[in-house]
């Protein structure tokens, strides 16, 4: 915005003025592009599976190691016999 407030009448002035805006435009344009490129490949990881932001909280840690207990004791049952036993 202070290359518009130059005040010089001379096309010369005004033709490099009005070229410093535009590579300016262009620039603040390109940034946002890259912006834009970041948050979608952000989103892209995000999605898929490549980027962990979360990560586990204790509700989640007790759960996995209760699933975890859960499913030894189904695998002890099974391999001595018990739930047929139950079932017939």
């Amino acid at each position: 915005m202070a290359t518009a407030t130059v005040e010089n009448s001379s096309y010369t002035s005004t033709s490099v003025e009005t070229y410093q805006l535009d590579v300016e435009s262009t620039a603040l344009i390109r940034a946002a592009e890259d912006i834009l490129s970041l948050t979608r490949t952000m989103k892209e990881t995000w999605l898929f599976g490549k980027l962990d932001t979360l990560g586990e909280d204790e509700r989640d840690i007790k759960r996995r190691e209760q699933l975890e207990k859960d499913a030894q004791a189904v695998k002890q049952a099974v391999q001595e016999g018990g739930l047929l036993k139950v079932a017939e």
